[in-house]
């Protein structure tokens, strides 16, 4: 799409093709550059079809870490499970020594899973994506 409004393609033609507001297209040009990142790493290819926003997470630098450190145990073929995640979070969280406030709940698990396209942790070390 941003490649189409960059061609001088009709706005309203666009916005009635993918069945969007004006705003929500002034949003996609504006947000151009982080949409192709976003869209080129290689875990979106999982979860694009399910992101409605683009919104990072409030503790967006320990989301990344702690994405990171699971991605790199799994590798490893280690188990993981939900409370195991919410111990790493909160290690993380002290060491990066951030103030926000976050409750490590089973709503911020459930969360977490559902932004990096974990469909469920299991003892078999599989990574499953969202159905």
């Amino acid at each position: 799409m941003c490649n189409r409004l960059e061609r001088g393609e009709n706005r309203n033609a666009l916005m009635k093709e993918y069945r969007i507001g004006s705003s929500t297209l002034y949003d996609i040009r504006k947000q151009k550059n982080e949409l192709l990142k976003f869209c080129s790493a290689p875990e979106s290819s999982r979860i694009i079809t399910e992101r409605r926003v683009l919104r990072k997470p409030r503790l967006n630098q320990l989301e990344v870490a702690l994405y990171e450190w699971f991605m790199f145990k799994r590798s490893e073929g280690a188990p993981i499970s939900g409370p195991m995640l919410i111990e790493k979070a909160k290690e993380l969280y002290a060491e990066m020594e951030l103030t926000e406030e976050c409750a490590f709940s089973d709503g911020w698990l459930a969360g977490f899973k559902n932004r990096h396209g974990i469909r469920k942790l299991d003892m078999s070390g599989s990574l499953g994506t969202l159905q």
